[in-house]
């Protein structure tokens, strides 16, 4: 079987599947992620522009959400923001972060993951720093948790070979039945 390894929503939804399925997820890795809604999604959601106002208004819905916060690697930033606005649909973006702003919290759940964790994120994370990350890595038991530096919120975008050492270094130190189809 598989590790299941899920990223910011992605993530939300394998906690639950890991919390419901215990026996379908031999491994987790949860990467730049957060186990209960947070303010800003509903913001995020209120304010997205529709796709009908074009690529210049999702860059500027961008810009004002997403600063360029110390430490960052402003290429990596201004990357993302291009990959973001040129590669999305805003009215799906709108949709996607309502689902988030309306999700259930899992927090008081965490404790009841029993898969070996991998809890992975992106030292200058705005949207879920790595202090939420060090909290749920402390409620799963059989968890680590590790601070990419110089990585944002999408850490695997931005530190694409420090992410994937990190996610290959647990995955080869995984219980063998985590590998096994």
């Amino acid at each position: 079987r598989p590790a299941l390894c899920g990223l910011s929503l992605g993530g939300f939804v394998a906690m639950q599947d890991a919390i419901e399925r215990p026996a379908a997820v031999p491994a987790l890795v949860l990467a730049d992620t957060c186990p209960h809604p947070i303010p800003q999604d509903a913001e995020m959601a209120r304010t997205i522009p529709a796709t009908a106002d074009g690529p210049e208004a999702l860059a500027a819905w961008w810009d004002r959400d997403h600063p360029l916060r110390p430490g960052t690697d402003r290429l990596a930033h201004a990357a993302r923001r291009n990959r973001f606005v040129t590669g999305n649909d805003a009215d799906g973006l709108q949709h996607a972060i309502s689902a988030c702003a309306g999700r259930t919290a899992v927090t008081g759940r965490l404790p009841e993951i029993t898969s070996p964790t991998l809890v992975v994120c992106g030292e200058n994370d705005a949207f879920f720093p790595p202090s939420l990350h060090g909290d749920m890595a402390a409620r799963i038991p059989r968890a680590e948790l590790t601070v990419i530096p110089g990585a944002g919120h999408i850490s695997c975008v931005d530190r694409p070979q420090e992410f994937n050492d990190t996610v290959t270094d647990f995955l080869s130190r995984a219980p063998a039945e985590a590998h096994r189809p």
